[in-house]
């Protein structure tokens, strides 16, 4: 299962897995909580070229 932040609320959250789908232009992720500074660190550090990078996060 998924770790969420206090504020998020979701249906279900124990179907609710860490799990990505790479696409021709993007890459989606469900992460962690508590692995998302890291994932984010990494992916930066493996390209050697400017990135664009949009984190999505539910709000209110």
């Amino acid at each position: 299962m998924i770790e969420l932040k206090e504020c998020c609320k979701v249906p279900f959250p124990e179907k609710l897995f860490e799990k990505y789908e790479v696409t021709e232009n993007a890459i989606y992720a469900n992460v962690s909580t508590t692995k998302v500074l890291d994932m984010m660190k990494h992916f930066i550090s493996i390209h050697n070229e400017p990135l664009f990078f949009i984190l999505e996060i539910p709000c209110a």
